[in-house]
């Protein structure tokens, strides 16, 4: 799985690098929307704020994917507002699909979230893992028959 925008003031995870500042040309409006609409594969309660304006918030750190790359949501803003460059690969990607994210199946959401405990060396938490939701959304709705 490739990977894009885990810096810590976006992750919140002291040993990764720091955000790079770039101050650039604003995101393409397709691009930062395919960045929004990845699969959550993880979901977190705490806000992550903009690295050049602290008290601006860019919403739950929440990592998603389209099933090849994984990525913090709120990066999504950060190339938005030119603050992130995406990588030429990535970009690619994205515009080879039309810049719509395809179906991701379960292997690839199991995937990511192994790759994220094997980052963190550690398993997450149910309570974090998005696929939890799902689960527990179908047991409500499976028990109502």
């Amino acid at each position: 799985m490739r990977t894009f925008g885990f810096f810590r003031e976006l992750t919140g995870t002291p040993g990764d690098p720091m955000f790079p500042i770039h101050v650039g040309e604003r995101g393409d409006r397709r691009l930062v929307r395919y960045l929004s609409n990845g699969v959550a594969v993880l979901h977190r309660v705490e806000l992550v704020s903009h690295p050049l304006a602290p008290g601006a918030s860019l919403g739950p750190a929440a990592i998603g994917t389209d099933g090849e790359w994984l990525w913090p949501l709120p990066a999504a803003a950060l190339v938005a507002d030119g603050t992130l460059a995406v990588p030429r690969d990535l970009l690619d990607h994205a515009s080879a699909l039309e810049f719509r994210i395809p179906p991701v199946s379960p292997e690839s959401v199991e995937a990511a979230t192994q790759w994220l405990a094997r980052r963190h060396d550690t398993d997450i938490p149910n309570s974090e893992r998005a696929d939890a939701s799902l689960e527990a959304l179908l047991e409500i709705e499976g028990g109502q028959d």
